[in-house]
């Protein structure tokens, strides 16, 4: 029988109005490719090796861009029309893992070992009308699938949002139901699946919520980090850690539909507030990687990808 999740509670207190700090660009690199275009959030490893969508929405297409511009791509073989992509998840020791949901239901994990070409393949036997938007791999083989349930779902079910762990054969390890509020249900079904996930290098898992973050420490109890926006009108778009730091990203579109973008840096232990920056013209407003140096951004120059790294202090 699936065991229930329980979570702590960790609040804090986030003011509205704190004044962001502008980025200024530490580094700036030319990594000697032509430019290219990719969906939704990359992702990086603790090498720098940085992890893109690519081609097709729905393709499960994965490209991988080494610091010396070499670059590689993953793709099942078994990749095919009854399959679509949901998400992709890139753990700190280069180990690839891609979601692709099934005509005839449940998903399927790829795993792709660091410097391996050659994947796994794990099925998740997920309820009906079950619909995944993110999963992390947790350090025990487990994967963690946050997601809601649909109108195909069992009436009982509609509108509630679940947490499932699957253990190593595919099954259901422990689940948490919640009932949640219609809006808030509307901003998971609009989140990019993505988006939103991110392992320390102390092992912990971190996944974005709309208005918190789900800690999953090694060997502790889950808890929550809750936050506010830093200005009205921006909401949660990803979240990453390293070195004692959760930054979780916030964007909103200005009046021309041109994303803006925040970025608030909390304490991993206190879960409080320490900063809140924003990118600026020298960074370009594409971060795709945090690091012990700071925020990366992909940025293109005369047609060419150049990489602008930007300290948060």
């Amino acid at each position: 029988m699936a065991r229930i999740l329980t979570l702590l509670l960790v609040c804090t207190t986030v003011a509205l109005g704190q004044d962001p700090i502008p980025l200024r660009a530490s580094t700036t690199r030319d990594i000697g490719i032509p430019a290219f275009g990719f969906t939704d959030n990359a992702q990086c490893d603790a090498d720098g090796n940085l992890f893109f969508h690519t081609g097709r929405p729905r393709a499960a297409v994965i490209l991988k861009l080494e610091p010396n511009g070499v670059f590689s791509f993953y793709e099942p073989a078994e990749e095919n029309d009854d399959r679509e992509f949901t998400a992709f998840r890139v753990s700190r020791d280069g180990s690839l893992r891609l979601m692709v949901a099934l005509r005839r239901g449940g998903y399927d994990v790829y795993t792709y070992g660091k410097g391996s070409s050659t994947p796994s393949r794990l099925h998740l036997n997920t309820a009906t009308g079950f619909r995944a938007r993110n999963f992390v791999a947790l350090g025990n083989e487990h994967i963690l699938v946050h997601g809601y349930f649909d109108d195909r779902a069992a009436e009982q079910m509609r509108g509630k949002t679940d947490l499932v762990e699957f253990g190593p054969a595919g099954n259901v390890v422990r689940n948490s139901l919640e009932q949640i509020a219609e809006d808030a249900l509307r901003d998971i079904e609009s989140r990019s699946p993505e988006a939103a996930a991110a392992e320390g290098e102390d092992g912990a898992i971190y996944m974005l919520q709309s208005d918190h973050v789900l800690v999953f420490p090694p060997g502790g109890a889950p808890r929550r980090i809750l936050f506010a926006a830093p200005e009205p009108g921006f909401h949660a778009s990803d979240v990453a850690a390293v070195e004692g730091k959760v930054v979780v990203f916030f964007s909103k579109p200005d009046s021309k539909n041109m994303l803006m973008y925040r970025y608030s840096v909390f304490d991993r232990v206190t879960g409080q507030l320490t900063a809140v920056f924003q990118p600026t013209d020298e960074t370009g407003n594409n971060a795709i990687c945090l690091s012990k140096d700071g925020l990366t951004f992909f940025k293109v120059q005369k047609g060419r990808v150049k990489l602008v790294t930007a300290a948060l202090r």
